[in-house]
């Protein structure tokens, strides 16, 4: 029975729209890094592109954001069921806790794990693109992608995967569970930090849930020969470090295993009191009679414009409040941070976070976050109404068309907005923990919420357009990756726009 729950979540998961835009931006994102000098992950170095340090560090790297995905797969198996209301009916049947916890964690993780593993496709396909200098591209070793999926990421993801589904398991609150994630992430920038001093570097090593301490540790002194060339030996440090974070993410699955509740008797209670009073203010509202007032509908100009206005604050809400658009709008801000931080220095003395820097690392991080859901949601947007089925209810109300696709392009440039908004504070945060007080908010609004909104903007109406034209919503998506690949690779190639000034 567990396997077969196994396979089921697997299948369920596997079939959900997150899944295919979690593996599109990651894929992405590591062919970016790969292929184009406007992304980069981790540090550069004199090694070859396609390296065995080059690989693991990437893949080191995107295992931090890969808590991101763990919490969008792992953290929902627990809570699907209380939320469509099924959960009575499936704890009734003959399935025991065991096969039902583990099975889901089995069959989500499994999945997760797929996503993650699109970091490692991306950079390989991205190490034979034909405009990379010959000279920093090694041999094709196609084990050092597989041996850093397996030795160095997987304790990793599974410590993660059984913090976040006890979360969700002892809260049964997505919002919490998400809350925890940042709080985790936070920790970990902050312990780093505090952990950096030389005569901690064992501490920090041992104590690092991903591993990137020891690698660094394991790794200082090699010579750009032996990047080339080795891979990291699991031992010393290195070896401690997955023992122990292999072993705490076991003690997570029991833990949660232990404390999850195979009912539902305590969730309604403590609820009861909630429905007491709504029932008690509901009865109120009931027994005060009132005059309904004689409506006589008007369909003219104001009327449509309310019409608009409805349509367009539902639409962006409904993308706003949606777990994908969290999920990618969180890593969006951890990714950004990162090169936020680490402005670097230039003739031994330390970079200010000043407003030039740190609109760079918006374009150069954020930006692209952005064009990741303006390409997935546009094609939301426009299909929402046929998957539902009452696309000929909405067809048949007294609005005229303009309402409906101007709301729809409307509310894309208010999450546009929206999330450059989110980029700004995050920036001007980083400033301020530093220091730095001359935030110049006018260069913000000019060189974020004009300039590059207004472009992200234009490529919204884009992806609407083929949307439409293609009249599939899958190959109209296709069609806006294939466009934004070839931003990379039109650049490279010597096509480029010198007049374009939004940078991916």
């Amino acid at each position: 029975m567990l396997w077969k729950v196994a396979l089921f979540e697997f299948r369920y998961q596997l079939r959900q729209p997150a899944f295919w835009v979690i593996f599109g931006i990651f894929f992405l994102l590591a062919f970016g890094a790969m292929a184009s000098e406007n992304i980069t992950i981790g540090g550069g170095g004199a090694e070859n592109f396609n390296s065995p340090y080059r690989v693991m560090q990437t893949l080191l790297v995107m295992s931090i954001f890969g808590i991101f995905i763990i919490t969008a797969f792992v953290s929902n198996i627990v809570l699907r069921d209380f939320d469509t209301k099924s959960a009575e009916i499936i704890f009734s049947t003959r399935i025991k806790k065991h096969e039902y916890l583990f099975g889901r964690f089995i069959g989500a993780f499994a999945v997760a794990y797929l996503a993650y593993s699109s970091v490692a496709w991306g950079s390989m396909l991205g190490s034979f693109m034909p405009w990379l200098d010959v000279e920093r591209i090694g041999p094709f070793r196609p084990q050092d992608y597989f041996y850093t999926l397996t030795v160095l990421a997987f304790p990793s993801l599974l410590f993660t995967a059984g913090l976040f589904l006890a979360l969700s398991a002892i809260t049964r609150n997505l919002m919490l569970t998400y809350a925890g994630v940042v709080g985790y992430l936070v920790l970990y920038i902050v312990s780093s930090e505090l952990l950096s001093d030389p005569e901690l570097l064992t501490v920090a090593a041992l104590l690092d849930p991903f591993g990137f301490s020891s690698f660094e540790e394991a790794t200082r002194y090699w010579t750009v020969s032996e990047r080339n060339t080795l891979l990291l030996p699991v031992e010393g440090l290195f070896l401690y470090n997955k023992i122990i974070w292999f072993t705490a993410g076991l003690a997570m699955l029991g833990l949660t295993h232990r404390l999850f509740r195979f009912e539902v008797a305590g969730r309604t209670a403590r609820k009861r009191w909630w429905h007491r009073l709504r029932r008690k203010t509901k009865d109120k509202l009931v027994a005060a009679p009132t005059v309904k007032p004689t409506v006589v509908p008007v369909f003219d100009y104001g009327t449509n414009l309310a019409q608009f206005r409805t349509r367009m604050v539902f639409e962006a809400r409904s993308v706003i409040k949606s777990v994908p658009f969290l999920v990618i709008l969180a890593l969006a801000v951890a990714n950004t941070l990162g090169s936020m931080i680490n402005q670097g220095a230039m003739y031994g003395a330390d970079l200010l976070p000043v407003t030039r820097a740190m609109i760079d690392s918006i374009n150069g991080s954020f930006t692209f976050m952005i064009l990741m859901i303006v390409v997935y949601y546009s094609a939301e947007l426009v299909w929402r109404e046929r998957q539902a089925g009452n696309y000929e209810i909405i067809d048949a109300t007294p609005a005229p068309n303009w309402a409906f696709v101007a709301s729809k392009l409307l509310a894309m440039f208010i999450i546009v907005l929206a999330m450059f908004l989110v980029s700004i504070i995050t920036a001007m945060i980083v400033q301020a923990a530093t220091g730095y007080s001359n935030f110049e908010i006018g260069l913000y609004v000019q060189r974020l919420l004009f300039y590059q909104s207004l472009n992200l903007f234009l490529v919204a109406v884009l992806a609407v357009f083929v949307q439409v034209l293609s009249n599939n919503k899958y190959f109209g998506m296709l069609l806006m990756v294939l466009y934004i690949i070839s931003l990379f690779v039109l650049d490279n190639i010597g096509l480029d726009d010198r007049q374009r000034r939004c940078r991916i």
